[in-house]
């Protein structure tokens, strides 16, 4: 098991018992996610932590839940799960710190959907122990549960390679680091992609749509932001890496019917794409 210990954030030692280290991922993980040679699989031992219910509020925890909430017990979890996150969340920590709290985050909130529109998915299981492998790894500095941030769920794929792109691109540019609001916006908008084209392998386009142009939103305001943060070379910077992951990207959304150039790829259209539904490891560069 490699474990990074790079220094302690005391508080987040005094509310929660746990540590977290100031470099982790800089010195530990890259943010591209982990070699190409050794892809992670998420449910095995060695790289991801199952969601155990009734486990995470400390004792004597009250936590209101409102009359008719559905699976009262993921609410519960949930909403002690959030409070342990809030720490990393906080604007003094380092970027890629902030980054996987918030996106663990994010993926409470996609298993709680799923638990509250339908019985057990496993969509929504693998969301619930996305976050708590994320929780587990900030807490205890365990940098090896990061590999999962790499792996598109089996219940998904890459919809919109260019929305894609566009984030991963963001996430590798000095702006990533520089503006406080980016980490967090693009852990939403990399989940919210995930979760569209679930919705889009399970239900179709249709009602996808919504959910597709919440992420195109999203993922284009993080555009804007970074590139109004960068200076003229890192701009030309952004738009290379931009480019170079959408070259990588574009196989693996295995649309027979995409219509997309170099030059027009942020008006991607897409319609239904089931052919990419089986989950994957996203590029690095």
């Amino acid at each position: 098991m490699i474990t990074c210990n790079l220094g302690l954030n005391q508080r987040a030692v005094l509310r929660y018992g746990g540590q977290i280290g100031f470099g982790l991922l800089l010195g530990c993980v890259s943010m591209g996610g982990i070699a190409q040679n050794q892809p992670p699989s998420f449910g095995g031992n060695q790289t991801s932590v199952q969601y155990q219910p009734n486990q995470y509020c400390p004792a004597n925890t009250v936590v209101e839940i409102p009359q008719g909430t559905p699976n009262a017990t993921l609410y519960r979890d949930s909403v002690c799960i959030r409070e342990q996150l809030r720490p990393y969340q906080a604007d003094d920590q380092p970027a890629t710190v902030r980054y996987y709290a918030h996106k663990a985050n994010a993926w409470l909130a996609y298993a709680y959907h799923e638990a509250s529109e339908h019985s057990p998915t496993a969509a929504g299981a693998d969301a619930m122990n996305r976050a708590v492998t994320l929780l587990s790894a900030l807490k205890n500095n365990h940098s090896e549960l990061l590999a999962v941030d790499s792996v598109l769920p089996a219940t998904s794929g890459v919809g919109r390679p260019d929305l894609w792109a566009d984030i991963l691109a963001v996430k590798h540019s000095p702006a990533f680091a520089r503006v406080t609001v980016l980490p967090k916006i693009v852990a939403d908008s990399e989940v919210k992609l995930i979760w569209s084209q679930a919705e889009n392998c399970e239900r179709g386009w249709r009602h996808a749509n919504e959910h597709f142009a919440a992420a195109d939103r999203w993922v284009t305001a993080a555009y804007l932001t970074a590139w109004n943060a960068l200076d003229t070379d890192q701009q030309a910077a952004l738009k290379a890496t931009r480019e170079a992951y959408f070259a990588q990207l574009l196989p693996l959304s295995q649309s027979s019917d995409a219509k997309a150039t170099a030059t027009k790829q942020r008006f991607w259209h897409v319609q239904q794409q089931r052919a990419s539904c089986q989950g994957t490891i996203l590029p690095t560069l």
